[in-house]
């Protein structure tokens, strides 16, 4: 049994053996069951990255069986499928061809063979991750990097990480892009940026028949760069090539703390609108320096693209007033076709009023996911009881992600949340992360309780901080009791 698990090629195929050996288990073979709990442990361990979540979803399965509590085929049938689904999203099958440029841990290729047989092996390897250590980009040129590329056809997915120590000059990205712009076979593009690596950055974007593209300018660390004018304009130059991506589907633009002004959020924004096959589009805009006026004219710009299926904001720690979320609220009215949106707003100064404006305007576009993080600002009570007013009224809601701890909201409003949810037939996903405010054991209680009544849900994870160890150990039985139809079943933790 070891050595078949050991000739397993992925972790989705493991998971689907796991599967296939519960059904034949009999329920009372306790030694049976132990060795299969090892044998998944052990497995994970060998791959160096212990997936956590799938790893308990079975064990609470395991657990189960052990107190002999009969599972019908329909409900099995469910575990298999969700079970599945997490192996699909998993990181372990890391999709993208990463080649590291400067120091780090890694191989090191010294010449170009090794690197080109990293290319003609990939996708055989679970994850292929290579350090390459030169000192131009000439060495890409030199080598036809690009016709490496386009003989493995199954590699269309490339990441280039350029460490910050190693710089490249204009003339070098240069290079580099015009080799990136012969590989035909690149769909999806990843360039990830550490600190002062980025401002040529633009040099690379040169294909443009990628339909997937990620930029991550990484300022290392929570202390804003001081950025100088020649960045400005190189920043505008990224946005510009972007805009010429007439192909793109989805793009992920990371510009966390570097300081962005008002005039920076317009010029990003104008040149989006030419996007117009994007359906996705993440922005990471947190810890920089503009306020409501930028705020605005990104949302002028944001609420022209309606073709927009999935919208994600990271806006944390920007000083966004009421004024602020109100013109956020005002952009996203018109995006009709939007089906999934988060807002990332912890760590800003969002009252009560800011909520009811925005959950006004949002409150009849069509999502079946909503994520929102109010974190850190100054909801209260009265900020979430306006967001729950407005639930009801998302007729195609399926999943709901709040993270409202460190708000001053009370465990009453609590309990006003989850009976809305109640009403909510059509939520099948609820995360909830939230403060114990008061330290009421019998509140506690009650919204345990409560949450056992939400009979529509399939996953449900309800996290508060600093609850008593009593409400903990009562919970260990609320989870054995809810497990035949919960996966992730709701937790209290300290």
């Amino acid at each position: 049994m070891i050595q078949y698990i050991n000739n397993l090629k992925n972790i989705k195929q493991f998971n689907e053996y796991i599967i296939q050996q519960i059904r034949k288990i009999k329920y009372k073979d306790y030694l049976a069951l132990k060795i299969c709990i090892k044998l998944i442990f052990l497995y994970h361990l060998s791959i160096s990255i212990i997936d956590l979540v799938l790893i308990t979803d079975l064990i609470l399965i395991f657990t189960n069986i052990i107190q002999n509590i009969t599972i019908s085929s329909n409900k099995m049938q469910k575990y298999d499928q969700i079970i599945l689904e997490k192996c699909q999203k998993s990181t372990h099958n890391y999709p993208f061809f990463c080649i590291e440029i400067g120091k780090a841990n890694g191989q090191e290729l010294s010449n170009f063979n090794s690197l080109k047989e990293a290319i003609s092996n990939y996708p055989n390897q679970r994850y292929q991750s290579v350090l390459i250590k030169i000192d131009s980009s000439q060495w890409f040129s030199q080598n036809n990097f690009a016709e490496e590329i386009n003989k493995n056809n199954s590699l269309a997915n490339l990441e280039l990480l350029f460490k910050e120590h190693k710089q490249f000059g204009e003339v070098e990205m240069n290079e580099l892009g015009n080799q990136l712009n012969k590989c035909h076979n690149l769909k999806k593009l990843r360039i990830n940026n550490e600190k002062n690596t980025y401002k040529h950055t633009y040099q690379l974007l040169k294909c443009y028949s990628i339909t997937h593209l990620l930029i991550n300018f990484q300022s290392g660390g929570y202390q804003a760069l001081d950025i100088e004018e020649p960045f400005f304009q190189s920043l505008n130059n990224t946005y510009i090539e972007i805009s010429k991506f007439q192909n793109l589907q989805e793009l992920m633009f990371y510009q966390n703390n570097l300081g962005l002004i008002d005039t920076s959020i317009d010029q990003l924004g104008i040149n989006l609108q030419s996007s117009k096959n994007l359906k996705k589009l993440i922005l990471g805009l947190s810890f920089n320096k503009f306020g409501y006026q930028g705020i605005s004219l990104l949302g002028k710009h944001i609420s022209k693209m309606i073709q927009l299926e999935q919208l994600e904001l990271r806006l944390e720690g920007n000083n966004i007033s009421n004024d602020s979320i109100s013109a956020i609220g005002q952009s996203l009215f018109n995006l009709t076709n939007l089906q999934s949106l988060s807002l990332l707003l912890y760590t800003n100064e969002i009252n009560q009023h800011g909520i009811n404006s925005l959950m006004e305007s949002i409150q009849f576009l069509k999502l079946s996911h909503l994520s929102v993080s109010f974190s850190k600002n100054y909801i209260k009570d009265d900020g979430l009881n306006k967001f729950i007013l407005y639930i009801r009224n998302f007729k195609e809601l399926k999943s709901l992600h709040m993270r409202i701890n460190q708000t001053q909201i009370s465990e009453l409003s609590l309990l006003n949340l989850i009976q809305q949810i109640q009403i909510c037939k059509n939520i099948k996903v609820l995360e909830v992360q939230a403060d114990n405010q008061y330290n009421d054991d019998q509140l506690i209680f009650q919204i345990q309780n409560l949450l056992q009544t939400l009979t529509q849900l399939i996953n449900l994870d309800f996290f508060m901080n600093g609850v008593y160890k009593k409400s903990n150990k009562y919970l260990q039985k609320v989870i054995q009791k809810k497990l035949v139809r919960l996966v992730n079943i709701p937790q209290i933790v300290t």
